[in-house]
């Protein structure tokens, strides 16, 4: 997908979740790669947090799935701060 955040989807009256901010989706169509060259800090995998900038950087599913998995904690526990940032864990 690319850049993984809290403004990449929106929820309609019917509850149906729709990913929006495709201009930020990195695409492999027809075996050429479009790469995503932005990111939000906040739902960046620790591994990524040094690069200085995505141009030219092809992300992985596992860097996706970062993102979500802190979606997904911010919607259970009310936007609360996970533990991935605490100096403890880096």
């Amino acid at each position: 997908m690319g850049d993984v955040n809290q403004n990449s989807f929106m929820v309609g009256r019917d509850s149906k979740v729709v990913l929006i901010d495709s201009d930020s989706f990195q695409i492999n169509a027809n075996g050429t790669l479009h790469l995503c060259e932005v990111g939000v800090s906040h739902f960046t995998p620790p591994e990524l947090q040094t690069l200085s900038s995505f141009v030219g950087f092809e992300r992985t599913e596992n860097h996706d799935n970062f993102g979500l998995a802190l979606l997904i904690f911010h919607v259970l526990f009310g936007g609360r701060a996970s533990l991935f940032w605490c100096a403890a864990y880096l």
